[in-house]
């Protein structure tokens, strides 16, 4: 299982097809098939979209937490 750490500050996380994929400004930084996603890590200024919020959060039943001073971890139960 991945854990998918996000430090780019703008960068975006969106749900596509089955995968998860991290962009900022128009250039794919990681793309990986959602099965394969354990946690998502982002620190700063991260956009989720909709549809990677819905992923996380209902599709795999995970929970979002606030950990430390401007990062969220998105882990599955």
């Amino acid at each position: 299982m991945a854990i998918i750490y996000v430090t780019q500050q703008g960068a975006t996380i969106r749900h596509i097809a089955g995968r998860i994929i991290v962009r900022r400004e128009d250039k794919i930084i990681q793309e990986v098939p959602d099965f394969k996603v354990e946690q998502i890590i982002i620190f700063g200024n991260i956009q989720l979209t909709s549809s990677a919020i819905t992923y996380c959060v209902i599709v795999q039943r995970g929970k979002l937490s606030l950990k430390k001073k401007n990062s969220m971890v998105i882990k599955q139960r």
